[in-house]
């Protein structure tokens, strides 16, 4: 005698496999796998939930958070005879952190504005020079690139570092530098003591420049360093720190004119310091930006 079975073949329900656990940062895309899921007839439907309002279908697929916070993903697969199974998953975000350190601002130019050559356009020189000699009056302006930092960068400290090397004798009186803002765009081809660009005067001769107060022509310096009157040069870096006007450059506050460098008061106080056109970099000026 022959029975028949009446169970005909056995069908299981899919078993979802939604991954490992992962973290993330706020804005950042991550990837979602459920290719590890199986069903003995095959898997139809790959439905995702990312516990942010959002869905996505797929095998495999990508979201990003908007918002710090926990969340659970879940998996649902479905197969063909629409049984489905989940599975779930804890993806961490956090807010991205900002990158901490120190680098180094790319120096783009340097002049010497000089009293005595009034029209002379001095960008190619070895050094930069401050303050009254015998016979004339020297200031500087100077810039460097800012362009590789963003307005919401956390600046802790900038520091503008100008290794002095002139004169050995012959001071008279203190030599104070003071830094200050150019008050109007210069061209480093064309920038002297009378012009700052091709053909364009600067409104005073000497240079423009905006103290830390905002005032024209003014007398509260960013940063100021002293040479006593009866110091020679060592040989080594000085240092600026420049922190207020390069957070208000970064910060969008002013275009970035760089600085403008004079003596405080400018009368047998002549000093040098090496230019960013001098042949060794490791006494060329610095700028040094912590974040």
């Amino acid at each position: 005698m022959v029975v028949n079975d009446p169970v005909g073949p056995v069908d299981n329900a899919p078993v979802a496999d939604a991954g490992e656990d992962q973290a993330t940062t706020t804005g950042s895309s991550i990837s979602f796998d459920g290719s590890g899921s199986t069903d003995d007839k095959g898997i139809v439907l790959y439905s995702w939930d990312f516990d942010d309002g959002t869905t996505s279908t797929g095998v495999s697929v990508t979201h990003a958070y908007t918002t710090a916070g926990t969340y659970t993903v879940t998996l649902n697969v479905t197969d063909e005879s629409s049984q489905s199974d989940s599975d779930t998953l804890k993806v961490v975000v956090s807010e991205p952190t900002t990158p901490t350190g120190s680098d180094y601002a790319v120096g783009v130019a340097d002049n010497r504005l000089r009293q005595n050559k009034p029209n002379v356009v001095y960008s190619t020189t070895t050094y930069i020079d401050i303050g009254k000699s015998q016979n004339s009056t020297s200031r500087d302006v100077m810039l460097f690139d800012l362009s590789a930092y963003k307005p919401t960068d956390t600046i802790s400290k900038a520091t503008l570092s100008l290794y002095w090397y002139y004169a050995e004798s012959g001071r008279t009186s203190d030599t104070v530098v003071d830094i200050y803002r150019p008050a109007e765009k210069w061209d480093s081809k064309y920038v002297s003591w009378n012009n700052r660009v091709s053909g364009v005067s600067w409104t005073t001769a000497g240079g423009n420049w905006s103290d830390m107060n905002g005032d024209s022509q003014g007398s509260v310096p960013y940063a100021s360093v002293t040479f006593p009157k009866g110091m020679t040069p060592d040989n080594k870096y000085y240092e600026f720190d420049v922190t207020e006007l390069v957070r208000a450059y970064i910060r969008g506050d002013y275009e970035n004119t760089g600085f403008f460098l004079k003596a405080r008061t400018e009368d047998g106080n002549y000093i040098a310091f090496y230019s960013l056109d001098y042949p060794d970099p490791a006494m060329r000026p610095k700028l040094t930006i912590t974040r």
